[in-house]
């Protein structure tokens, strides 16, 4: 019998309450679009990315190993920062 896999990440994005404080709810708006639609674009097909508060995002992937899952989720910060959001005051 064939086990299927799921892996469960959970995505915060440090900082984004001074981020909406130093550049607007709009920016900040434009900010986690930017960010979802990177992660949307790193899945398969059959995976699920969704925004899950605020600034936190969760993403469930099936039919991985969890060597596989530790890769993509390692991969997460660096997709996020080659978008280049600007953020004055991080302290990242």
């Amino acid at each position: 019998m064939k086990k299927d896999h799921l892996a469960v990440m959970f995505i915060d994005i440090d900082c984004f309450k001074k981020f909406n404080e130093s550049y607007g709810h709009l920016v900040g708006d434009e900010a986690l679009k930017q960010v979802a639609s990177s992660l949307h674009g790193s899945l398969r097909l059959n995976d699920f990315v969704a925004r899950y508060g605020g600034e936190e995002f969760i993403v469930l992937t099936s039919e991985m190993s969890e060597k596989q899952a530790l890769f993509y989720e390692q991969s997460i910060p660096i997709k996020i920062r080659e978008l280049q959001i600007p953020h004055a005051s991080s302290p990242h």
